[in-house]
């Protein structure tokens, strides 16, 4: 779909000089599809007596499933509801942010957000990214509570919070794109 009042020969133009960028990012998603992540590291689920079990190296007999996937994922959310609260807490107090609530769960298009009142959200599936990328996605929240913007004094916080951000958005961007 076009947006009103652009002529289709311009969104073509458009989607043409975006072509090699949407073929990368399709190829990323294909290397990460049926494959299971944890903080950043490939991991083999398996059901053992009934009992998720996590190897982080790959076994024999490991295969992909969307079983699998569904428990691996409500491992993922559980784990999740503890994790990220907690690093909130720990980022928050480290770098002098208040924030209000926060709550953890499956955001369609997103890592986090944060509303007007200092609420905090995350996508659970942010576990799978590296533990840098987490404290990354975190701290651009915690710096929505100063500062409800992405201006020139909110990436300034970003940075006084996380020197090497540009490097971890960038690394984020590519391993998992939201």
């Amino acid at each position: 779909m076009v947006p009103f009042g652009v002529p289709v020969r311009k969104a073509e133009e458009f989607l043409h000089s975006k072509e090699d960028w949407v073929k990368q990012r399709l190829t990323e998603l294909e290397k990460v599809n049926g494959r299971y992540f944890l903080f950043g590291k490939e991991v083999f689920p398996e059901i053992k007596n009934g009992i998720l079990e996590i190897h982080e190296n790959e076994f024999k007999g490991f295969s992909p499933s969307p079983e699998m996937t569904a428990l691996f994922e409500n491992y993922l959310y559980r784990l999740a509801k503890n994790y990220i609260p907690k690093r909130v807490g720990e980022l928050a107090f480290l770098h002098r942010f208040n924030f209000n609530k926060v709550s953890v769960k499956k955001l369609k298009s997103r890592w986090g957000s944060c509303s007007s009142k200092k609420n905090l959200s995350f996508n659970y599936l942010l576990l799978k990214n590296s533990k840098d990328a987490i404290d990354y996605v975190i701290i651009h929240e915690l710096c929505h509570t100063k500062e409800m913007n992405h201006s020139k004094r909110f990436w300034s916080l970003v940075e006084e919070a996380m020197p090497e951000y540009k490097k971890v958005k960038k690394k984020l961007r590519m391993q998992f794109p939201m």
